[in-house]
């Protein structure tokens, strides 16, 4: 089978709700906001849910978290220190002035090292702190039918990076999370962010301003 990735932007931030597909098996990433598009993303995809993980706990990326638990009967993944900001959604959502979610708990943990199988393919868990201390990044080889692919929440956007000012913020370990971890991988990766359009490592590493050096987190 062929692993396949669709995104979807979504709520007032437009963060990209992300599910990867491989034959019948799909997981899905972010559910952030407008849960019916995000259904209809998943009809598109044609294959069944089998595992539902926050990149973050940031309010974006899990806003409608609740409804994917009930709906797709799945625990919500994430890292161990996702748990405190899903404790603490309505103080995000007063903080951005938007209404409060529902409340959800995790129903598993990731951290560096483990696997996400989805089909035939599967996505190592790398962690890389710095937007937020939970960040996660899901990276998938390539195999001899599509190129490497990374799910990579909003550590590395194209000509941009994660925001640094929220509460765990950290410049300069988000550009050693970059550094050291996404910018070993291979250039053709396909990086599926947590907004705005896809990239390339190659290109980030190449044009990307704060990868280049030209300009510095504050």
């Amino acid at each position: 089978m062929v692993l396949r990735i669709l995104q979807r932007a979504v709520g007032p931030l437009q963060m990209n709700a992300t599910l990867a597909v491989d034959g019948d098996v799909a997981v899905l990433f972010d559910p952030g906001a407008e849960w019916e598009r995000i259904l209809a993303m998943l009809d598109e995809g044609g294959a069944p849910v089998r595992r539902l993980i926050a990149t973050h706990g940031h309010l974006d990326h899990v806003g409608v978290a609740a409804q994917a638990v009930a709906e797709l009967e799945l625990g919500l993944e994430c890292h161990p220190l996702c748990a405190d900001w899903l404790s603490n959604l309505e103080g995000q959502a007063r903080m951005f002035g938007m209404p409060a979610p529902e409340p959800v708990k995790p129903g598993g943990f990731l951290n560096e090292g483990d696997t996400v199988a989805v089909g035939d393919s599967s996505f190592d868990v790398l962690h890389c702190p710095g937007h937020s201390p939970d960040s996660l990044c899901f990276y998938a080889p390539a195999s001899d039918k599509v190129p490497p692919m990374l799910v990579g929440g909003d550590v590395l956007f194209r000509d941009s990076v994660g925001r640094t000012d929220f509460i765990g913020g950290d410049g300069a370990q988000l550009m050693a999370s970059i550094r050291d971890k996404l910018m070993a991988l291979p250039d053709e990766t396909l990086v599926f962010p947590g907004h705005g359009p896809q990239t390339t490592i190659g290109r980030e590493r190449e044009k990307n301003p704060f990868v280049t050096g030209r300009l510095r987190l504050a």
